[in-house]
């Protein structure tokens, strides 16, 4: 395409948005569509390379209107069922922390008891295994703080995914549910140490225990 033509085509769809910008005071997608397909149909066929960029342009144009219209379809058809589902599955996974820190306490509670009917018999040897069984449940229940975190780590995600589903049904004008509200780029109510709130690390991350032996040695 020719220096010429290219000046041209930014001139228009400079001097278009801005019109557009003036006359609406907003530019949506479809807008930047219609721009684009007005620039190609007044394009002459100077060329062959022109005659492709007049191609190019009308297909971009198109397939901004087709996703406007596929994301519109799923905002009008299954808004309401998309937010059933991620709610749903936000309650199930908030019902599983519920049922493991339930399950957890019932255990410690189960331990504690081991322990005194152990300190109860005349038996050095019985005692001494018991206790330590206890404390080896003891141990154990710490998979409910990890399991949780990582859990609501999850959470956070769904959380995400739903604010970024109801921003595109705002933006190609759906009615979002009763008594939602956007969050912000950043979400709301984040804590100063959000940073700090990452959960365990997974397995194949964690540093080895040589690791870190070395690191104390160091120090």
């Amino acid at each position: 395409m020719t220096t010429t033509t290219q000046a041209k085509l930014g001139d228009s769809l400079l001097r278009s948005m801005i019109a557009l910008r003036e006359q609406k005071g907003e530019i949506k997608i479809e807008d930047v569509g219609a721009i684009l397909e007005g620039i190609a149909s007044g394009i002459g066929s100077e060329s062959k390379t022109d005659t492709f960029i007049r191609s190019e342009i009308q297909n971009m144009a198109n397939y901004i209107v087709q996703a406007k219209l596929e994301i519109a379809a799923i905002a009008r058809a299954d808004e309401e069922d998309a937010t059933r589902n991620l709610n749903l599955a936000s309650m199930e996974l908030s019902e599983v922390v519920k049922a493991t820190e339930e399950a957890t306490n019932n255990i410690m509670d189960a331990a504690d008891e081991i322990q005194n009917i152990s300190g109860g018999i005349n038996d050095s040897y019985i005692t001494e295994k018991l206790g330590e069984q206890a404390m080896k449940i003891y141990d154990a229940c710490n998979f409910q703080d990890i399991t949780g975190q990582r859990i609501n780590k999850v959470l956070k995600t769904l959380e995400h995914l739903e604010n970024r589903i109801m921003k595109l049904v705002a933006l190609f004008g759906g009615d979002l549910p009763e008594g939602y509200v956007l969050k912000g780029e950043d979400g709301e109510n984040k804590r100063p140490d959000e940073h700090l709130m990452n959960g365990p690390q997974l397995t194949k991350d964690a540093p080895s225990q040589e690791e870190i032996d070395k690191l104390f040695a160091d120090m």
